[in-house]
């Protein structure tokens, strides 16, 4: 009789354990799961007029284990408010998953122009926001840096067909379309431009001092990749044969991306 009794009272609280169980995970998955919003770069960023101001929003889900479940691994929604109606803004994809990267596109107008631009960003899910601000500092493009377009366009016009013949997987080839921006910089001696396709972000920086004629490269991929995956020096462009060769990624506009690529390339010559 004991033994029956010891037994019943064993399965009855096995049976409250489970139900408990069941209960308190019904009770946390109506609870929204909180998140976390990254942006990148995370600072305050000088810009010119017109310029094409590409900030990568993530998300990360709280994975604490008194965290709610409500939303948990589901897309947030990515919206935009700017202090003032003077910059044209926008957002691809509106959504983002955690793991995956969002765009804001920033265009700073004239009437912007010696003054400091403050955006929002908002993420939300179920009920839940998240703000982050971007600050831009906006400066009237010189006829220096104007000019910066020739030069980047005939690097990169340099590079693809090299890249094109040694990656293909990355498909990029002359057929690819470019659109470009200037992009500005925190010293008056190096200039930077950026190259953008449907898939990829071709960053070229290059220093106008420098006596060996040495330009920089990076790659990443938009949408996927939340730093620069491949980052090249090229030197010796006006000459018969331009070497390449793999740098780390905080020599070629790393203050965007706080990045480093690891490894090393054989030297290889360019040929056109």
């Amino acid at each position: 009789m004991v033994g029956r009794l010891l037994i019943v009272g064993i399965a009855v609280a096995l049976l409250v354990s489970a139900m408990s169980y069941y209960y308190v995970a019904g009770y946390y998955a109506t609870i929204p799961n909180q998140f976390s919003i990254y942006v990148i770069p995370d600072r305050t960023i000088d810009a010119f007029v017109g310029q094409q101001c590409v900030f990568l929003i993530s998300v990360k889900d709280d994975k604490s284990l008194l965290q709610g479940r409500g939303g948990y691994g589901e897309p947030v929604s990515i919206s935009v408010r700017v202090n003032e109606n003077v910059a044209s803004i926008k957002v691809y994809p509106k959504t983002v998953m955690p793991g995956q990267i969002t765009e804001v596109t920033v265009v700073p107008e004239a009437a912007c122009t010696n003054s400091i631009l403050v955006i929002a960003v908002s993420g939300e899910r179920g009920g839940l926001k998240q703000v982050k601000l971007i600050t831009i500092k906006v400066n009237q493009c010189s006829e220096d840096e104007k000019r910066a377009e020739a030069y980047a366009t005939d690097v990169r016009n340099e590079f693809i067909p090299w890249i094109a013949r040694n990656n293909p997987e990355l498909n990029i080839t002359s057929e690819t379309t470019w659109t470009g921006t200037n992009v500005g910089s925190r010293t008056s001696t190096t200039v930077c431009y950026i190259f953008f396709s449907s898939e990829w972000e071709l960053g070229i920086s290059w220093c106008t001092t420098d006596p060996h004629n040495r330009t920089r490269i990076y790659l990443r991929q938009r949408y996927v990749e939340s730093k620069p995956s491949l980052a090249f020096e090229l030197t010796s462009l006006n000459t018969e044969y331009c070497q390449i060769r793999s740098i780390n990624t905080k020599n070629a506009l790393a203050e965007k991306y706080g990045a480093n690529i690891h490894g090393k390339l054989p030297q290889i010559t360019l040929r056109s």
